[in-house]
């Protein structure tokens, strides 16, 4: 965020899905102290739209394996949340977590109150994506989600 408000072209900026609310307060913080006295910044959140589980979290087994080949393939995150992590499914682990015990209405109503009052809630899994998935996968997204399962048989 930080990086994004010197721009001086900048008017809506677009927080996406790797945005964890325990970087919400800072980012809320820039966003005030620039916007102060200056032109105003439209945030808005952009959400992936998800099955759930069953009320848990928000985020579907099949949400948490494609956000784990995404740790698994990124690399110079800068922060050590990538692929050179030693254990990328404690880094997924840790994002999924942020959300646990919440559903989707309740996270969305979340990040209106705390970050961004304006949402898109967008698809970003093709249709049937949570069906098709192997049942081996999701097993052992559980598995890893649950901190039971091992880093290399989750890779």
């Amino acid at each position: 965020v930080g990086k994004s408000l010197v721009d001086p072209e900048l008017s809506l900026l677009v927080l996406n899905r790797n945005f964890p609310p325990n970087s919400w307060d800072k980012a809320v913080k820039q966003l005030q102290a620039f916007s102060a006295g200056k032109r105003a910044v439209v945030p808005v959140a952009v959400v992936p739209r998800s099955r759930g589980r069953g009320g848990s979290s928000p985020f579907s087994l099949t949400d948490f394996a494609v956000c784990l080949a995404g740790v698994q393939g990124r690399t110079g995150h800068g922060t050590g949340l990538d692929a050179t992590n030693a254990d990328t499914t404690g880094v997924t682990r840790m994002f999924c977590k942020c959300y646990d015990g919440m559903g989707f209405h309740a996270m969305t109503e979340r990040i209106r109150a705390e970050l961004a009052p304006n949402i898109a809630a967008v698809d970003w899994l093709r249709d049937g994506a949570d069906a098709a998935a192997p049942p081996p996968l999701l097993d052992a997204m559980e598995q890893v989600l649950l901190g039971q399962g091992s880093e290399g048989a989750a890779r």
